[in-house]
């Protein structure tokens, strides 16, 4: 199976990493709309941690593809989707696993499993399949779980002066 999905990738060097991903996206009841996270060797090599639909239901979808073969570690049914999901895929050494949210806060392993695979890419990925109708995917956040963040959703206090607007003259490429 190729991967011929939308993605958003940014270049890897390294073995180990944790990435997390919220997803505001709302499927409706067309089937095999997708998003998720991927790692990736090249595009035809990668695991792929995210979810599809299929009529009303939502699955979490694992699996490692290596050409034209795959591996599925996961195919579940995700319980009472109604809002964000977010997805975790971790890897140490040659050890990966995959979880789930609804809330951000509770997460839930999809799949546990070892495979050596040199990752050149991490990112995010959403797209449908055949001819269905299109998939808007909606990404609040990606984020390097061993890198801290500032929370920017939290309020500023207000400044204690307006700030200062300074005009300067633009420069030509002559000066």
């Amino acid at each position: 199976p190729k991967n011929s999905a939308p993605r958003l990738l940014q270049d890897f060097s390294g073995q180990d990493f944790a990435i997390e991903a919220k997803f505001d996206s709302t499927y409706d009841a067309v089937s095999h709309q997708m998003q998720g996270l991927i790692a990736q060797s090249s595009p035809d090599t990668f695991v792929r941690c995210g979810a599809y639909s299929k009529g009303s239901s939502v699955y979490a979808f694992v699996a490692v593809v290596e050409g034209s073969s795959s591996t599925v570690h996961a195919n579940q049914v995700i319980p009472n989707v109604a809002g964000s999901l977010y997805f975790r895929l971790i890897r140490e050494g040659s050890t990966w696993e995959c979880a789930y949210s609804t809330d951000g806060a509770t997460f839930v392993t999809t799949a546990n499993f070892d495979a050596s695979l040199a990752i050149s890419q991490l990112g995010v990925y959403a797209g449908n399949s055949a001819n269905n109708p299109e998939f808007l995917a909606s990404i609040d956040y990606v984020k390097d779980m061993y890198d801290s963040i500032i929370d920017t959703d939290t309020t500023l206090p207000p400044l204690a002066e307006a700030p200062q607007i300074v005009s300067s003259p633009v420069l030509s490429g002559t000066e």
